[in-house]
């Protein structure tokens, strides 16, 4: 709005302005000289003064008319004015009757006048540079106004293409363009449908294939189970039977639960951060993770604190996501490093899980963050839901902050990177 107003304003001043005054120019060069006679006429009035009567219309005679104009002498008793004005020898008075203009000077016992002017033809000179002044303002505005009314059709054209389910559909505007800030906000609208959709894409293909495989196992021991005939001896079949239809209930369970955390993470920008100390959070997960796993963590930092505005539950999530992935291919240890840094004049900071796994390949390092990707690890093949990293992501996201990996074999690096909190 701002933005709209000082152009259109300063359009509007400059067009003015400019067209106004040269317009004025050409008026006074062309028409204004044309019928200003009053100079001419008080030089010639003093030359007949000092003339003898008798001689003066003999002068008048023999002076070339270069404006075209009649003038002639006539007695001072002939010439009527209004409100008896009197005449003198240093004003010219000037007269105008039905579009004609005469005009008078004393000359002595005489009277210098000049006309009749047809002034009606300057009238119509007038109007016509007022529909000149008028046409250039529209001009100036269709100046103004046809770029906007382009780029916004620009827009309504790719609205169309948005409308017909081509999400990928962008709007390239210039940067001078009074609508690129709308635009801005139609391809980042695009974009978060278009990844909405693809997720729910992901969603309903890898619940389909996901659930698939422990209710197929379900099938086949609720199966075997009916055919048993639970005597002592088959006894020990049928528990093992019952921990494995636990173990794919509890399958199940895990995959809905990180399917629910992930789609609730659309929301997590509108809910209120609080001030939480992220190097707390990350030594409170990391002594918890370690309680269930042989490979150590150490926690390192040089810092006291690190405050950050935030909510707690998702960071923490966060932060189990990346130290639980390195659990799965680290060999013997993992580091957890917390660090403040300065980007572009800002503070930062950062949150580095390491690991000495085998590492990531160059092509998969641009996949792992996107929903429902698995790592093919030697080591482990493809395990998990592939939505850990996914959320991680978001959760960053959600508090202006990004993540990024880098790997190489021997060492695989995470760093979550979060925003300082302001100081009060």
């Amino acid at each position: 709005m701002k933005r709209l107003f000082i152009s259109l304003y300063l359009l509007v001043s400059i067009s003015i302005i400019s067209i106004g005054w040269t317009l004025d120019n050409i008026w006074h060069k062309n028409v204004d000289e044309n019928i200003n006679l009053d100079a001419p006429l008080i030089t010639l009035a003093h030359v007949l003064t000092k003339l003898p009567t008798s001689a003066r219309e003999q002068y008048l005679s023999s002076l070339p008319n270069r404006l075209n104009i009649p003038v002639r002498l006539v007695d001072k008793n002939k010439v009527s004015l209004t409100h008896n004005q009197p005449l003198t020898d240093y004003e010219v008075f000037t007269v105008v009757n039905d579009g004609q203009q005469y005009q008078f000077i004393n000359v002595g016992e005489q009277v210098l006048m000049s006309g009749p002017i047809d002034i009606t033809i300057y009238g119509n000179q007038r109007h016509l540079y007022t529909l000149v002044f008028f046409l250039f303002i529209g001009l100036a505005a269709l100046a103004w106004v046809w770029p906007l009314s382009r780029d916004l059709k620009k827009l309504q054209q790719h609205a169309v293409q948005l409308q017909q389910a081509n999400w990928h559909t962008r709007t390239e505007l210039s940067k001078s363009s009074q609508v690129q800030p709308l635009a801005r906000a139609y391809n980042n609208m695009a974009q978060h449908i278009g990844a909405l959709l693809e997720n729910q894409r992901h969603l309903s293909n890898t619940i389909s294939h996901e659930i698939r495989t422990p209710l197929a196992r379900l099938k086949f021991s609720l199966a075997l189970l009916s055919q048993a005939n639970f005597q002592r001896s088959e006894y020990n079949l049928s528990k093992t039977y019952l921990a494995g239809m636990t173990q794919d209930i509890q399958e199940m369970e895990s995959l809905l639960q990180e399917l629910l955390t992930y789609a609730s993470l659309e929301t997590a920008l509108h809910h209120q951060h609080q001030p939480l100390d992220l190097l707390r959070s990350a030594k409170q997960t990391v002594v918890k993770l370690q309680r269930h796993h042989k490979i150590p963590i150490r926690c390192r930092t040089l810092l006291n604190s690190a405050v950050i505005l935030g909510e707690n539950q998702l960071i923490e999530r966060a932060l189990q996501n990346l130290i639980s992935n390195a659990q799965r291919f680290a060999k013997s240890r993992i580091d957890v490093f917390v660090k403040r840094t300065v980007i572009q004049g800002k503070s930062y900071y950062q949150l580095s899980v390491i690991d000495d796994g085998e590492g990531i390949s160059a092509a998969e390092q641009a996949k792992v963050f996107d929903p429902f990707y698995r790592i093919q690890s030697q080591q482990n093949g493809s395990t998990g839901h592939g939505l850990g990293l996914a959320i991680v992501t978001r959760v960053a996201e959600s508090h202006q902050g990004w993540v990024n990996v880098s790997s190489r074999p021997g060492h695989t690096q995470f760093v979550i990177t979060l925003p300082q909190m302001k100081s009060s």
